[in-house]
C-alpha cells in the first residue's frame, strides 16, 4: 500500500475494540467490536468525527445503536487472558479496506469514517440487519454523503 497511515483517532478506535472484546468477554475482536469503538469515539471527540455527523444526518440515535450493538453480542463466559485479543477474519478484512477507502477519498490518514465505511462495505450480519435496515445505513449513501462534506 502507499504511505497511507492510520490517524490517533483511529488508532485509539483499534485499541478500544480490543478493550471491548475483552469487556464483553470475547477471545477475538469481531466487527461489532469495532463499531462499538467507533460509536464511543463520536460521543467522545464529537468535534473531530465526521462518523457523528453521518449518525445525525440519517437520524440515527446513538444510544439506541448501542444498545442494539450490545444486545448482539453472545453472553459468553469465556476466560480472557493477558495475551494479545486477535481479530476475526472479518475484522482483518474490515480493517484492510480502510485503505481503499482512505485512497478513494483522496485522504492522507485513514480516518474513522474510512472504517465506518468499511464495516458499512463488508456487509456483517449486524449491519444487514439493524443498520441497513433498521437505521437504513448503507454503504453507497453513506459515501456519496462523506463526498459532499469532505
Amino acid at each position: 500500500m502507499e504511505n497511507i497511515n492510520f490517524s490517533d483517532l483511529t488508532r485509539s478506535i483499534i485499541q478500544s475494540s480490543g478493550r471491548l472484546a475483552v469487556q464483553f468477554r470475547y477471545s477475538f475482536i469481531e466487527p461489532e467490536h469495532l463499531l462499538l469503538a467507533i460509536i464511543d469515539e463520536c460521543i467522545k471527540n464529537p468535534d473531530k468525527n465526521i462518523v457523528l455527523k453521518i449518525f445525525k444526518h440519517f437520524k440515527v440515535n446513538l444510544f439506541e445503536l448501542i444498545e442494539d450493538v450490545e444486545r448482539s453480542f453472545d453472553s459468553l463466559n469465556i476466560p480472557i487472558t493477558d495475551r494479545k485479543i486477535p481479530f476475526t477474519k472479518k475484522t482483518e478484512y474490515i480493517l484492510k479496506l480502510t485503505y481503499v477507502e482512505a485512497k478513494r477519498c483522496h485522504s492522507i490518514d485513514i480516518e474513522a469514517e474510512h472504517v465506518f465505511l468499511s464495516y458499512l462495505r463488508a456487509e456483517t450480519a449486524f449491519c444487514e440487519k439493524i443498520l441497513n435496515h433498521k437505521y437504513n445505513l448503507t454503504y453507497e449513501p453513506v459515501k456519496d454523503y462523506i463526498k459532499n462534506i469532505v
